[in-house]
């Protein structure tokens, strides 16, 4: 009887220490916390942001908000982030915020009528340093392990990642630009800082990314979703902390006792309704993470105007944004496994050229000098997959994907 009561005492403690190691999806809580003495505190905090977000700005413009990519890979990992990712990234959270996710369908009839549309969208931004244009993508080596995890030491408040001295990479000016790092983490696929709690921190505002998430199998490619939400001001759809006491304070999302992981299958209840697990702040993995709800996006809205508002005019530092029409009329195209570049103007402008793969080779380059119209690039040989066409002139640039497959470019 003994040895059964011990076998069972070491099996209830073994349970006990796994709930206590076991940890979730996105590090937002733990990074959050931080900076609160008490949880009445962090109540409070919230309860005065609420009071300060009491506007309508759901009719405004749409404003585009430029992004920058910092890339630390391994040089011995198996799947290296690369240029095609971050592009997919863009697209997923612009699908999101403007509600036209194809897989927005699977959302259940009862939760229908919540679905929110933002104005808000995104693109790569570039800064220029000695006249020369920089795009917001920048690919480094870090071979540290869980690097994206790890302090400053002596400091629980700034993470190595965001700063050059520490080996990590500066944040381009936080009030132009979402700063976004991508980096090894143990266990977490992502976090985000909060607006509004501390302006001592702006080098640290911005988003981190597991880049274990891009890999071919993962699940959890639209974490950026849901972290850009806790940017814009959003918390877990039940609350911080969990249980039917606690709120994301948001109307229209119902209590929710805990989170969801994985893909439920149909209804799911707690606090005495239906919990809305496929909602961008649950847990779930891509397939079921699928909307904002209305009053979700009249939040972030809020939260952009009242705490980020420096964002809302930086369209102009997007990539893309250019009043020179010479760049806009080069036209990209292939046959077969050739790449053609045809400037269609006429005039003594010159363009460098670079032929990309997707972890971000230089495979061939070159100028299409003034007295030149079309360039051609033998692909023959080279293995399927995604490249990319890189176009500058003195002012701006342009670049295209392309998909290669047997030999064939499409």
């Amino acid at each position: 009887m003994k040895i059964y009561l011990l076998a069972l005492w070491l099996f209830f403690i073994g349970l006990n220490l796994k709930s206590q190691t076991q940890t979730e999806p996105c590090s937002f809580t733990n990074d959050i916390n931080v900076f609160f003495d008490s949880k009445n505190d962090i109540d409070l905090f919230f309860l005065d942001q609420n009071r300060k977000l009491n506007n309508d700005f759901s009719n405004r413009d749409e404003i585009i908000i430029p992004l920058v990519f910092h890339v630390f890979n391994k040089s011995n990992s198996k799947y290296k982030v690369n240029l095609s990712d971050i592009y997919e990234q863009v697209d997923f959270l612009n699908d999101a915020f403007s509600g036209t996710n194809t897989d927005l369908k699977n959302v259940p009839d009862y939760f229908k009528s919540s679905i929110g549309k933002t104005n808000i969208r995104f693109c790569i931004g570039y800064k220029t340093e000695d006249d020369e244009k920089i795009a917001g993508i920048i690919f480094h080596e870090n071979n540290t392990d869980y690097f994206a995890d790890q302090y400053i030491e002596g400091d629980n408040k700034r993470k190595k990642i965001k700063h050059t001295f520490y080996g990590g990479d500066d944040a381009w000016n936080s009030d132009k630009y979402i700063n976004i790092w991508i980096g090894e983490m143990s266990y977490a696929n992502g976090t985000s800082t909060f607006p509004g709690i501390s302006n001592e921190y702006k080098d640290e505002e911005g988003i981190i990314l597991n880049s274990k998430i891009f890999q071919y199998n993962s699940k959890s490619k639209k974490i950026l979703v849901h972290e850009m939400g806790h940017y814009f001001g959003l918390l877990h759809i039940w609350g911080n902390e969990g249980g039917c006491n606690d709120d994301d304070g948001i109307d229209d999302t119902p209590l929710q006792n805990t989170f969801y992981t994985g893909c439920p299958k149909g209804e799911k209840y707690s606090c005495n309704s239906k919990d809305m697990y496929m909602n961008y702040m649950d847990y779930t993995n891509d397939y079921c993470s699928l909307f904002f709800t209305k009053d979700q996006v009249a939040y972030m809205q809020n939260s952009l105007y009242t705490y980020r508002n420096t964002l809302v005019d930086a369209k102009y530092l997007c990539d893309n944004q250019s009043d020179n029409s010479n760049i806009k009329d080069v036209e990209v195209f292939s046959s077969n496994n050739r790449i053609s570049i045809l400037k269609k103007f006429d005039n003594d402008l010159e363009l460098e050229y670079i032929l990309y793969d997707n972890i971000g080779r230089n495979l061939k380059s070159g100028v299409i000098k003034n007295n030149q119209y079309i360039v051609n690039l033998d692909c023959n040989g080279y293995p399927s997959g995604i490249y990319f066409v890189f176009i500058k002139s003195k002012q701006e640039y342009l670049t295209k994907k392309l998909l290669l497959i047997n030999n064939k470019l499409y």
